[in-house]
């Protein structure tokens, strides 16, 4: 009796190490395809890959599926074309809208820069939110002071482009496994300026 109680006790500890290996597995598999996903976004962005960022990032295609649910099928392409000249428009011409700070995130890849992927955070669900969502952390350093961009989160703020020009900066990704949930936020305490 007391030998098959070991055997069984060895059983459920081999189960338990087991389920620990291949979350530990499924973690690090998830961190690097984001990894890689916050890479391919940062690189859409240098290269100005409209379709892409947008095809890809989720504020823009809730925006799409708003027109889907809410306009009559013979409107929707229009309506889906002119989102997409006034999404491509406001990166363009750096016009931030309320809640959208994608014209921001093209901008800061805009300028001469070396940048790379610092960690990748899994974060909490938030809002209800059924989609596993993580951080990635982007370290960025510009190369000169007179190719650089003005500083400011609030982009849109009048006077912007009299803020101090950054030298170092990183920002925060937020991805889920379908895209780009939320495109940035700074680390304040992390930006030096010129």
């Amino acid at each position: 009796m007391k030998c098959k109680n070991f055997i069984s006790s060895i059983l459920i500890a081999t189960g338990i190490a087991t389920t620990i290996l291949i979350t530990c597995i499924v973690n690090i598999s998830y961190s690097s395809d984001i990894k890689n996903q916050a890479e391919k976004f940062i690189n859409a962005a240098i290269n100005n890959d409209f379709d892409y960022y947008f095809n890809n990032s989720y504020d823009y295609r809730q925006r799409v599926r708003r027109i889907e649910v809410n306009e009559p099928k013979y409107k929707q392409d229009e309506q889906k074309s002119h989102l997409y000249r006034i999404s491509k428009d406001s990166v363009i011409n750096f016009k931030v809208t309320t809640g959208d700070n994608l014209p921001y995130l093209f901008y800061l890849f805009k300028f001469p820069c070396n940048w790379k992927v610092l960690e990748v955070k899994k974060e909490p669900n938030t809002f209800g939110r059924l989609e596993k969502n993580y951080s990635a952390y982007v370290e960025i350093n510009y190369k000169n002071p007179q190719n650089s961009p003005h500083g400011n989160s609030s982009a849109g703020v009048s006077g912007f482009r009299h803020d101090p020009k950054i030298k170092h900066l990183v920002i925060r990704m937020e991805l889920d496994s379908k895209g780009l949930y939320y495109t940035y936020d700074e680390e304040k305490d992390s930006i030096i300026s010129w």
